[in-house]
């Protein structure tokens, strides 16, 4: 869900804002077995990962809450419906293809690395290819003749 943090509309060909320009989500989820404990968890998880409120005071602001099943004897799956809120947009996107503050190398330095490994590998492969192959050379060139040895 925090994929959705800094998410916009598309532009609207009219200057209304529409209601419905806004996607709705559907999550589905494992909470506590108890109806309203369960429904309060994941309505709290999704609220953290969004990290904006959803109004359920009322229907109009289209979030539900219903369970699909019973799948362990504390838990229930849950699905919770709800339309995305305008305040992500409002929301510091997420870059996953930052550099990490901890020095990591970045992923091109990865790929250049790995390219390079691949490289080595190849390298070595081909001269035990020619090791091999001049080992059978050296064999194949002695000459195939047997003493003989004769008894008088």
């Amino acid at each position: 869900l925090d994929v959705f943090r800094g998410w916009k509309p598309p532009p609207l060909p009219s200057e209304k804002e529409e209601e419905g320009m806004y996607p709705m989500i559907h999550v589905h989820c494992f909470a506590s077995k108890e109806e309203e404990v369960g429904k309060s968890e994941a309505l709290a998880r999704i609220e953290t990962a969004l990290q904006c409120k959803l109004d359920t005071s009322t229907e109009d602001n289209e979030v539900y809450v219903h369970i699909v099943r019973d799948v362990s004897p504390k838990k229930n799956m849950l699905c919770v419906s709800f339309r995305l809120p305008k305040e992500v947009s409002l929301l510091k996107k997420i870059n996953l293809d930052d550099d990490d503050d901890d020095g990591s190398n970045s992923k091109e330095d990865d790929t250049k690395e790995a390219s390079k490994e691949s490289k080595e590998n190849e390298n070595n492969v081909q001269k035990k290819r020619e090791h091999v192959n001049q080992e059978v050379d050296d064999t194949t060139t002695e000459p195939a003749v047997k003493k003989c040895r004769t008894d008088e």
